[in-house]
Protein backbone atom coordinates (compact mmCIF):
# COMPACT_ATOMS: atom_id res chain seq x y z
CA UNK A 1 0.00 0.00 0.00
CA UNK A 2 2.77 2.37 0.90
CA UNK A 3 4.51 1.76 -2.46
CA UNK A 4 1.19 2.26 -4.24
CA UNK A 5 0.66 5.64 -2.56
CA UNK A 6 4.19 6.75 -3.47
CA UNK A 7 3.69 5.72 -7.10
CA UNK A 8 0.33 7.48 -7.24
CA UNK A 9 1.89 10.64 -5.78
CA UNK A 10 4.72 10.61 -8.32
CA UNK A 11 2.26 10.22 -11.22
CA UNK A 12 0.14 13.07 -9.86
CA UNK A 13 3.24 15.29 -9.49
CA UNK A 14 4.31 14.49 -13.04
CA UNK A 15 0.94 15.54 -14.48
CA UNK A 16 0.91 18.72 -12.39
CA UNK A 17 4.37 19.71 -13.67
CA UNK A 18 3.44 18.81 -17.26
CA UNK A 19 0.22 20.82 -17.24
CA UNK A 20 1.86 23.82 -15.53
CA UNK A 21 4.54 23.94 -18.25
CA UNK A 22 1.85 23.69 -20.94
CA UNK A 23 -0.06 26.61 -19.42
CA UNK A 24 3.10 28.78 -19.14
CA UNK A 25 4.06 27.94 -22.74
CA UNK A 26 0.61 28.95 -23.95
CA UNK A 27 0.75 32.20 -22.01
CA UNK A 28 4.25 33.14 -23.26
CA UNK A 29 3.67 32.11 -26.88
CA UNK A 30 3.51 35.17 -29.10
CA UNK A 31 0.29 35.70 -31.02
CA UNK A 32 0.53 34.74 -34.69
CA UNK A 33 0.61 37.63 -37.13
CA UNK A 34 -1.81 37.88 -40.00
CA UNK A 35 -0.55 37.87 -43.59
CA UNK A 36 -0.97 41.64 -43.85
CA UNK A 37 0.86 42.22 -40.56
CA UNK A 38 3.74 40.01 -41.70
CA UNK A 39 4.00 41.95 -44.99
CA UNK A 40 4.04 45.21 -43.06
CA UNK A 41 6.70 43.90 -40.66
CA UNK A 42 8.92 42.74 -43.53
CA UNK A 43 8.54 46.09 -45.31
CA UNK A 44 9.44 48.00 -42.14
CA UNK A 45 12.46 45.78 -41.51
CA UNK A 46 13.58 46.28 -45.10
CA UNK A 47 13.47 50.06 -44.66
CA UNK A 48 15.41 49.79 -41.40
CA UNK A 49 18.12 47.63 -43.00
CA UNK A 50 18.56 50.04 -45.89
CA UNK A 51 18.68 53.00 -43.49
CA UNK A 52 21.57 51.28 -41.68
CA UNK A 53 23.41 50.86 -45.01
CA UNK A 54 22.75 54.51 -45.83
CA UNK A 55 24.09 55.58 -42.42
CA UNK A 56 27.25 53.54 -42.99
CA UNK A 57 27.80 55.18 -46.37
CA UNK A 58 27.29 58.62 -44.81
CA UNK A 59 29.77 57.71 -42.06
CA UNK A 60 32.40 57.00 -44.73
CA UNK A 61 31.73 60.38 -46.31
CA UNK A 62 31.85 62.21 -42.97
CA UNK A 63 35.12 60.52 -42.01
CA UNK A 64 36.54 61.27 -45.45
CA UNK A 65 35.64 64.96 -45.18
CA UNK A 66 37.11 65.10 -41.68
CA UNK A 67 40.42 63.54 -42.80
CA UNK A 68 40.62 65.83 -45.83
CA UNK A 69 39.98 68.96 -43.75
CA UNK A 70 42.50 67.87 -41.11
CA UNK A 71 45.09 67.09 -43.79
CA UNK A 72 44.64 70.47 -45.44
CA UNK A 73 45.06 72.26 -42.11
CA UNK A 74 48.18 70.24 -41.31
CA UNK A 75 49.76 71.03 -44.68
CA UNK A 76 49.01 74.74 -44.30
CA UNK A 77 50.46 74.80 -40.78
CA UNK A 78 53.48 72.78 -41.89
CA UNK A 79 54.26 75.23 -44.69
CA UNK A 80 54.20 78.10 -42.21
CA UNK A 81 56.32 76.15 -39.69
CA UNK A 82 58.81 75.29 -42.42
CA UNK A 83 59.03 78.90 -43.53
CA UNK A 84 59.74 80.05 -39.97
CA UNK A 85 62.28 77.27 -39.32
CA UNK A 86 64.19 77.98 -42.53
CA UNK A 87 64.19 81.69 -41.73
CA UNK A 88 65.56 81.00 -38.23
CA UNK A 89 68.27 78.74 -39.65
CA UNK A 90 69.31 81.38 -42.19
CA UNK A 91 69.48 83.95 -39.40
CA UNK A 92 71.66 81.62 -37.30
CA UNK A 93 74.05 81.08 -40.22
CA UNK A 94 74.29 84.84 -40.81
CA UNK A 95 74.99 85.59 -37.15
CA UNK A 96 77.56 82.80 -36.91
CA UNK A 97 79.44 83.89 -40.01
CA UNK A 98 79.53 87.50 -38.81
CA UNK A 99 80.88 86.58 -35.35
CA UNK A 100 83.33 84.06 -36.77
CA UNK A 101 84.86 86.65 -39.12
CA UNK A 102 85.37 89.06 -36.24
CA UNK A 103 87.15 86.40 -34.19
CA UNK A 104 89.12 85.20 -37.20
CA UNK A 105 90.67 88.64 -37.56
CA UNK A 106 91.98 88.38 -34.00
CA UNK A 107 93.92 85.25 -34.96
CA UNK A 108 96.28 87.50 -36.96
CA UNK A 109 97.12 89.51 -33.89
CA UNK A 110 100.74 89.58 -32.69
CA UNK A 111 99.50 89.31 -29.14
CA UNK A 112 99.53 85.64 -28.12
CA UNK A 113 96.89 86.15 -25.42
CA UNK A 114 94.55 87.71 -27.97
CA UNK A 115 95.12 84.81 -30.35
CA UNK A 116 94.50 82.20 -27.64
CA UNK A 117 91.35 83.95 -26.50
CA UNK A 118 90.12 84.17 -30.10
CA UNK A 119 90.67 80.43 -30.61
CA UNK A 120 88.81 79.66 -27.40
CA UNK A 121 85.87 81.85 -28.41
CA UNK A 122 85.80 80.29 -31.88
CA UNK A 123 85.55 76.81 -30.34
CA UNK A 124 82.73 77.95 -28.06
CA UNK A 125 81.00 79.71 -30.92
CA UNK A 126 81.23 76.61 -33.11
CA UNK A 127 79.82 74.38 -30.34
CA UNK A 128 76.95 76.78 -29.76
CA UNK A 129 76.29 77.04 -33.50
CA UNK A 130 76.16 73.27 -33.98
CA UNK A 131 73.58 72.96 -31.19
CA UNK A 132 71.48 75.79 -32.63
CA UNK A 133 71.63 74.18 -36.08
CA UNK A 134 70.60 70.82 -34.61
CA UNK A 135 67.49 72.40 -33.06
CA UNK A 136 66.71 74.31 -36.26
CA UNK A 137 67.05 71.14 -38.37
CA UNK A 138 64.79 69.29 -35.91
CA UNK A 139 62.10 71.95 -36.45
CA UNK A 140 62.50 71.63 -40.22
CA UNK A 141 62.27 67.84 -40.00
CA UNK A 142 59.16 68.08 -37.82
CA UNK A 143 57.50 70.51 -40.25
CA UNK A 144 58.27 68.22 -43.20
CA UNK A 145 56.86 65.21 -41.31
CA UNK A 146 53.71 67.19 -40.51
CA UNK A 147 53.34 68.12 -44.17
CA UNK A 148 53.65 64.48 -45.26
CA UNK A 149 51.13 63.38 -42.61
CA UNK A 150 48.72 65.98 -43.96
CA UNK A 151 49.15 64.61 -47.48
CA UNK A 152 48.47 61.07 -46.26
CA UNK A 153 45.34 62.21 -44.42
CA UNK A 154 44.04 63.85 -47.60
CA UNK A 155 44.72 60.65 -49.56
CA UNK A 156 42.89 58.60 -46.90
CA UNK A 157 40.03 61.09 -46.94
CA UNK A 158 39.66 60.83 -50.71
CA UNK A 159 39.65 57.04 -50.45
CA UNK A 160 36.94 57.14 -47.75
CA UNK A 161 34.87 59.54 -49.86
CA UNK A 162 35.23 57.28 -52.88
CA UNK A 163 34.00 54.25 -50.93
CA UNK A 164 31.21 56.30 -49.36
CA UNK A 165 29.98 57.58 -52.73
CA UNK A 166 30.01 54.04 -54.13
CA UNK A 167 27.85 52.86 -51.23
CA UNK A 168 25.64 55.95 -51.04
CA UNK A 169 23.91 55.84 -54.44
CA UNK A 170 22.80 52.18 -54.24
CA UNK A 171 21.67 52.74 -50.64
CA UNK A 172 19.62 55.80 -51.62
CA UNK A 173 18.03 53.86 -54.48
CA UNK A 174 17.30 50.87 -52.24
CA UNK A 175 15.77 53.15 -49.59
CA UNK A 176 13.47 54.77 -52.15
CA UNK A 177 12.30 51.34 -53.30
CA UNK A 178 11.85 50.06 -49.74
CA UNK A 179 9.85 53.15 -48.75
CA UNK A 180 7.75 52.77 -51.88
CA UNK A 181 6.94 49.18 -50.95
CA UNK A 182 6.09 50.24 -47.39
CA UNK A 183 3.89 53.06 -48.68
CA UNK A 184 2.07 50.58 -50.90
CA UNK A 185 1.04 48.75 -47.71
CA UNK A 186 0.44 51.66 -45.33
CA UNK A 187 -0.69 54.24 -47.86
CA UNK A 188 0.84 57.70 -48.50
CA UNK A 189 1.84 59.72 -45.43
CA UNK A 190 -0.71 62.21 -44.15
CA UNK A 191 -0.09 65.75 -45.30
CA UNK A 192 0.39 68.32 -42.57
CA UNK A 193 -2.53 70.72 -42.28
CA UNK A 194 -1.61 74.39 -42.41
CA UNK A 195 -3.44 76.03 -39.48
CA UNK A 196 -3.00 79.51 -40.93
CA UNK A 197 -4.72 78.40 -44.14
CA UNK A 198 -7.66 77.00 -42.18
CA UNK A 199 -7.93 80.24 -40.25
CA UNK A 200 -7.86 82.29 -43.47
CA UNK A 201 -10.53 80.09 -45.04
CA UNK A 202 -12.66 80.52 -41.93
CA UNK A 203 -12.29 84.29 -42.05
CA UNK A 204 -13.26 84.33 -45.73
CA UNK A 205 -16.39 82.30 -45.01
CA UNK A 206 -17.34 84.66 -42.15
CA UNK A 207 -16.90 87.69 -44.39
CA UNK A 208 -18.97 86.07 -47.13
CA UNK A 209 -21.77 85.35 -44.67
CA UNK A 210 -21.62 88.98 -43.51
CA UNK A 211 -22.04 90.26 -47.04
CA UNK A 212 -24.97 87.92 -47.69
CA UNK A 213 -26.72 89.34 -44.62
Amino acid sequence: MKKHRILTGMITLFFLVFFSHSIVAQQTEEPKLSREEMQLQRAQQSVQRVEVSLARAQAYLDEGDSLTDAGSRMMTEAKEDLKIANSEKASLEKTYNSEYKMLEKQLNSKDKATVENARKEIRELSTKHREELRLADAKIKEANAKYETGKKNIAKGKEKNSVGNEKLKPAQKALAEAEKQLEAITGPPDKEIDDSKIEDDGNKKDKKKGKEK
